[in-house]
Parts: structure tokens; sequence; C-alpha cells
């Protein structure tokens, strides 16, 4: 697979969920591992293959477009700044590694209208990972000192 397209998500869930967890939960879907790419853990940490797909491997996460890459923030709207720390990391290392540009990335409720994850504004999320603009991902930061 040749991705075209990078697609964010969220877990939807509290903090602390773990890879372990959600490989649990794709599994009773029928899934045989993890349908995303990646996972940004609560802590930063980016638990990729071989726990979710290798990148050359077509995800199981947004329907009708599952040749992109899936990544998944572990939250539900509101997220630590090392999780946001490593998004940006990853999305730049996929976007340079596949040659996949800025308007190639999305939310999941870009796709799905019953969907809200990443529960972000996508402009306001793509202005961080462009520019590195803290003001642009304040109102989805978990305060520091709070976890």
């Amino acid at each position: 697979m040749e991705p075209k397209r990078i697609i964010i998500h969220c877990s939807a869930s509290k903090h602390g969920t773990t890879a372990q967890e959600i490989e649990d939960w794709h599994k009773k879907r029928g899934f045989r591992k993890i349908g995303y790419h990646a996972v940004i853990l609560s802590n930063g940490e980016t638990v990729k293959y071989p726990f979710c797909r290798a990148l050359n491997e077509q995800g199981a996460h947004t329907k009708g477009h599952n040749d992109s890459i899936g990544v998944c923030l572990v939250g539900n709207g509101k997220y630590y700044f090392r999780q946001f720390l490593a998004l940006s990391y990853f999305i730049q290392s996929i976007q340079y590694s596949y040659d996949i540009p800025n308007w190639e990335i999305y939310g999941h409720y870009e796709f799905d209208p019953n969907k809200t994850c990443p529960i972000i504004n996508m402009k306001r999320l793509l202005c961080w990972i462009q520019g590195g603009e803290l003001n642009c991902i304040k109102p989805y930061l978990i305060p520091v000192g709070s976890g």
C-alpha cells in the first residue's frame, strides 16, 4: 500500500487506556489486530508495528478510506502536550516518507458524519503541525499538572 493521506482518530476513552485495550476492542469487532498504524498513548509514547498495522499494510480505521495511515490519540477531546508533540513528529515523518501534503491530513469526522473524533478542529491541529503554534491547540490541552 502506498498511502496518500493521514487520518487522525481518538480512542474516545479515558487517559491511561492502553494499546492492549484498544487491540481487545478491535479484535471483538473481528479485526486480527489494531486497525490503526499508530496509537499515541497518554504518556506520549507512540505504539507502532508490530502491535499496530505496518505502514505498508492496509488499515482498518476509516470505512472506504483504509488506503491511508490511521493514527489514534488516546483520550476524548483533551490531550496532553506530549501527545501533540508525538503526533506532530509521527505525522511529519509519514509526510516525509510518503510525500503526503498538508491538505491530505484529515480527522475521522471528515469521512463519517456520525463520528466526532479526534474531537479537534482540524484547521487548528494543522496549524500546530505546520507551524508549532501553541495557541492553535490550546483549547484541546490538558493543563500542566493534571497528569
